[in-house]
């Protein structure tokens, strides 16, 4: 009988020593539940050939679909305004916009301030014609596998990841311009 219950317990990984063992904790979250949420949700990370799928946060409030974007090039920018390159980036898309088009391109900005005043404020006095997104969670850059900030996401006119990179400097913004370029509809 003793060999039974020895068998039994080593079939469900157990051992007679183990059973008087306290369980070990549960270790805790590495990023806060906020972010679990976002996760579960199916992940939104750029694969090649499929559409990203994800709801973007505005600071109003409200969200834009990237579904909605549909037939025009997105331009998605993670960072903060404190951050070196988000002015930068600002001045670049205006003028990029003014050359393309607000028919053909979308930029959208997204800030993690963990503040937002400092940023409406910005926005308020100087509104450059993006969709201003506030995550200061982090739960779209986890979505999009973001591991450090700026990033900055090109897609096409059917949603599909063109190219990324994690920079806002003035060789990232050429780069940035080619995929556009090579993305934008024709007329």
């Amino acid at each position: 009988m003793k060999r039974v219950c020895v068998a039994v317990a080593l079939s469900v990984g157990c051992t007679p020593s183990s059973a008087a063992r306290a369980p070990e904790p549960e270790p805790e979250p590495a990023i806060p539940s906020a972010v679990d949420d976002a996760t579960a949700q199916a992940s939104a990370a750029p694969q090649d050939g499929i559409p990203i799928e994800l709801d973007v946060p505005l600071i109003s409030g409200e969200s834009e679909a990237l579904a909605n974007l549909r037939g025009k090039v997105v331009v998605l920018m993670l960072s903060s305004s404190d951050r070196p390159g988000w002015s930068g980036f600002r001045s670049h898309f205006e003028a990029r916009l003014g050359q393309v088009g607000r028919d053909r391109l979308v930029v959208v900005a997204v800030a993690n301030d963990a503040d937002p005043e400092h940023l409406k404020a910005e926005w308020d006095r100087d509104p450059p014609p993006f969709l201003l997104g506030w995550d200061p969670d982090g739960a779209l850059a986890l979505r999009l596998g973001v591991a450090a900030l700026p990033a900055v996401f090109v897609l096409d006119p059917e949603g599909k990841a063109r190219g990324n990179l994690a920079s806002v400097d003035t060789e990232a913004l050429a780069t940035v311009d080619g995929w556009v370029d090579a993305a934008l509809p024709s007329g």
